[in-house]
């Protein structure tokens, strides 16, 4: 099931990277 979140929601990808709130 997580592979298919991923694939469902690619760009919450980039959100996930918290790491870089500069975006």
């Amino acid at each position: 099931m997580e592979i298919q979140k991923s694939s469902m929601q690619p760009p919450k990808r980039s959100r996930r990277r918290r790491s870089t709130p500069s975006t």
